[in-house]
């Protein structure tokens, strides 16, 4: 919250200080500079810097969480009926499956057409268990042009390999 709100504080005072120059409020209209080269370019570079400093901000909010396309709750499947369901996407870039967190990592697909995330081995404690359980290997397959879903395959035991896990938004 505080960092869309402070991203939309420094563009709304960039806008205004904008404004403030171009309509020449602190000098009579008789003076004002509107045919002045110079001053004409210092609108240009200050709508340059202002499109820039947007940009810039909502690239490093993008880095803070990758996956905001995609945050909602999933309802998922396996090919086996395993319950690893709901997945969550959190807001904060947070993932969680059945209420238990896990640590992950993302990367740019090689096609870029979206992302990968790898859910490693690791201890996980879902909010309908009373104990830790361990939570193998995942990946998961989110897409550009598919916000609604996503694809992937999970070990839902150490003994097992890699079943199709797949899931559908809910919200």
């Amino acid at each position: 919250f505080f960092r869309q709100s402070f991203s939309t504080l420094v563009v709304g005072a960039m806008v205004e200080a904008y404004y403030l120059h171009s309509v020449c409020l602190y000098q009579s209209p008789d003076i004002c500079p509107n045919h002045d080269p110079v001053w004409s370019k210092r609108l240009d570079l200050m709508a340059d810097a202002m499109i820039e400093s947007a940009e810039s901000l909502s690239m490093s909010e993008l880095r803070l969480n990758t996956l905001r396309p995609w945050v909602g709750t999933y309802t998922t499947t396996t090919e086996y009926g395993y319950n690893f369901s709901p997945l969550t996407v959190h807001d904060n870039g947070k993932i969680s499956i059945r209420g238990g967190f896990l640590d992950y990592t993302i990367i740019l697909r090689d096609d870029g057409k979206g992302y990968k995330v790898k859910i490693p081995t690791q201890d996980w404690k879902p909010t309908d268990s009373s104990k830790k359980l361990r939570m193998y290997d995942v990946e998961l397959k989110f897409l550009f042009n598919w916000k609604t879903g996503f694809v992937g395959a999970i070990r839902p035991r150490g003994q097992d390999g890699f079943v199709d896990y797949r899931g559908t938004k809910d919200n």
